[in-house]
């Protein structure tokens, strides 16, 4: 999962760069824009641009996961014995996403791509059985996700 910096340097004019995100947020996300902008500004001395791959400190890499902002990333934190994946806003509904990866969500910037991404990457953890986690969990929860009929399913590990 590698990812190239231009992705990341999308990801941050999407956010620093207003006309931008006027020609391609719905005026009643306006908000939630203005809220992202605002901590990226507040912030923006101790940025440090990364790519999918790069090992952020030992243990810890970064996973490109494209479709919801331009740049959108994933943490993979990985130790001897276990690894879990913060896949930050690759779903927000995750009753319904998991089950169906095509479903989007009017904040995805990219619909196709983010579907795409959200396909992939339940395919891979479906694959390694690695645990999951995110910020649209309906608990502070880790999660595996499983092969069920033509989708996946979701099991909380509580």
């Amino acid at each position: 999962m590698t990812a190239s910096s231009a992705h990341m340097a999308r990801q941050r004019l999407f956010f620093l760069y207003p006309v931008t995100a006027f020609q391609i947020l719905h005026v009643a996300h306006q908000r939630l824009f203005d809220v992202a902008r605002n901590v990226l500004d507040a912030y923006q001395q101790q940025i440090t641009p990364f790519e999918g791959g790069d090992v952020l400190l030992p243990g810890i890499i970064a996973v490109h996961l494209p479709g919801h902002t331009p740049g959108h990333s994933g943490y993979l934190l990985e130790s001897e014995d276990d690894s879990l994946l913060i896949w930050g806003d690759v779903l927000h509904f995750p009753h319904i996403q998991v089950a169906r990866p095509d479903v989007t969500f009017a904040f995805d910037h990219n619909p196709g791509l983010a579907a795409k991404t959200r396909r992939k990457i339940l395919t891979e953890l479906s694959r390694n059985n690695r645990y999951v986690t995110g910020v649209h969990f309906n608990a502070p929860v880790r999660a595996t996700i499983e092969n069920y009929k033509d989708a996946f399913r979701l099991t909380y590990d509580l």
